[in-house]
């Protein structure tokens, strides 16, 4: 699955940084969940997968037990990330970061890449101001070298045969034939974006065949009905609301979503 070039930003998607799964999948632990949910300055996996704000309660409640934890805000980085049977961690620094990047970020990625269950989150952001794409190609290049990665978006250079996770799908039908017909094994996640999305983007997530959907909580920056940002916990809201598009049921999303996250992240059960 080593990926050598790839695209992400308005044309055709836009990138977004977390995976989410349902009864196998999970959270994200850093410091920006830590200061968001105000859980202090190292709060457990098991704090920031059950955590619930204040005044909001999840519906439906699922459990969360596992999945993949994504690291891409250099100010934000832990020491050290954790990793478990039933997670495993992205690693790497968002575009935005490219033209402000310092070798010490660079070297805490490269660093925690080595772990075992870790893998390199990259991709371009051509939304940006297009005088950061330079700086974000070389910061990408710079990331891939020997690495694997399995967090990214479409791109126009790659082989087929290549595993690709869209991040935080947003795109129209188009973006998805699209997607489908250059990378086989592409999948899509949607996030909490699903409940402002307009009626393209929704036949759109219609679209995705059954066993390339992948869903994401995008904690904590992505709030759900422009309520606070989101958590694992309520991923419940998120699925749902996707079936509802979908025109089927939550435990078929929450089935179907399951088992393409084992296949794509090799997620195995606590």
């Amino acid at each position: 699955m080593t990926i050598r070039w790839l695209q992400v930003g308005e044309s055709p998607v836009t990138l977004g940084q977390l995976l989410r799964g349902h009864q196998s999948w999970g959270g994200i632990i850093s410091k920006s969940c830590a200061r968001v949910m105000k859980l202090g300055t190292a709060p457990s996996l098991e704090q920031v997968v059950q955590y619930h704000y204040p005044h909001r309660t999840s519906c439906p409640a699922i459990d969360v037990m596992g999945g993949v934890s994504v690291y891409t805000e250099p100010d934000n980085f832990p020491p050290m990330v954790e990793c478990y049977l039933a997670w495993k961690v992205a690693v790497g620094i968002h575009p935005r970061f490219a033209t402000t990047v310092q070798d010490v970020d660079r070297g805490w990625v490269e660093k925690m890449a080595t772990k075992n269950g870790v893998a390199v989150f990259v991709g371009l952001d051509f939304s940006s101001d297009v005088g950061t794409w330079r700086a974000q190609e070389l910061l990408m290049k710079a990331l891939l070298e020997g690495q694997q990665a399995v967090h990214a978006c479409i791109g126009e250079k790659g082989a087929p045969s290549q595993q690709v996770h869209l991040t935080s799908f947003d795109g129209g039908c188009q973006a998805v034939k699209d997607a489908c017909r250059l990378f086989p094994e592409a999948y899509f996640g949607v996030s909490g974006k699903v409940f402002a999305m307009d009626g393209e983007q929704r036949q759109a997530v219609a679209l995705i065949p059954v066993d390339r959907l992948l869903l994401e909580t995008n904690a904590p920056h992505v709030g759900l009905r422009g309520q606070d940002p989101s958590g694992p916990s309520y991923l419940g809201e998120m699925a749902a609301e996707v079936a509802r598009v979908r025109k089927t049921s939550l435990e078929a999303v929450l089935q179907s979503t399951v088992c393409n996250a084992r296949r794509l992240y090799g997620l195995v059960n606590r």
